[in-house]
């Protein structure tokens, strides 16, 4: 499962994030990935968008419940750019 943490902004680097630490060692590493930094950041910038909704159930609906008249109201939904992807298992 993926985690939005609302008012965050993207660290510009590794050691700006809240995520980065430094042991005893004075090695820094990233408490997400725990390896030494730097490292394959897990962090995906989100862009500036408006409501996010599961669009796949309001599709299927107008697709059965509505005349063919309004499939093109489906196939612009479908035609939307997605925000953040689907997770796995989830469709």
């Amino acid at each position: 499962m993926g985690v939005y943490i609302k008012g965050m902004e993207m660290p510009t680097s590794c050691r700006a994030c809240l995520y980065s630490r430094t042991d005893i060692r004075n090695v820094d590493w990233c408490v997400l990935t725990e390896k030494d930094l730097p490292c394959d950041c897990p962090l995906v910038p989100v862009p500036p968008h408006g409501d996010l909704i599961d669009r796949d159930p309001f599709i299927e609906f107008i697709k059965t419940h509505w005349d063919s008249y309004d499939q093109w109201f489906a196939e612009q939904l479908e035609a939307r750019p997605t925000i953040i992807p689907a997770e796995e298992g989830k469709t």
